[in-house]
């Protein structure tokens, strides 16, 4: 597990499309639910470094096909696609955390506001550089 946790730590720096693919596939298998919590942030943090629009499209597919978005259910499949949303810098992003900011969750609408807030700011210092 140790060796997992440094191996995604070290592959935040790759936004190379392989590693957002395998991330990816490691982060919505069936498998990701018997983690441990501290591995699947892990996984979503990297995620979110290696991110996407598409990225956002699987996190969006995976809280509305759970029907978790606006309700108090699945808080901490929320608080995992808030930590990759806040680092994906694309409005589509922006977007997301918004919709998740009006959750039912205080714990959720707090850390996604937080997020919106922090994303917002980086969106609009980088402009049109946004991550692709």
């Amino acid at each position: 597990k140790r060796i997992r946790l440094r191996v995604l730590d070290a592959l935040t720096d790759r936004a190379a499309a392989r590693v957002r693919d395998k991330v990816s596939e490691l982060a919505f298998g069936k498998e990701f639910n018997e983690r441990a919590a501290d591995e699947q942030e892990a996984f979503f943090r990297t995620l979110g470094s290696v991110g996407d629009v598409h990225t956002v499209d699987q996190i969006r597919g995976m809280l509305e096909r759970r029907r978790r978005i606006g309700t108090g259910k699945g808080a901490d499949a929320k608080l995992l696609a808030i930590r990759a949303l806040e680092r994906i810098h694309q409005p589509a992003a922006l977007e997301m955390l918004g919709r998740l900011a009006e959750d039912t969750s205080e714990a959720v609408r707090l850390r996604a506001a937080r997020a919106c807030e922090t994303l917002s700011a980086a969106v609009d210092g980088r402009g049109t550089e946004a991550k692709p």
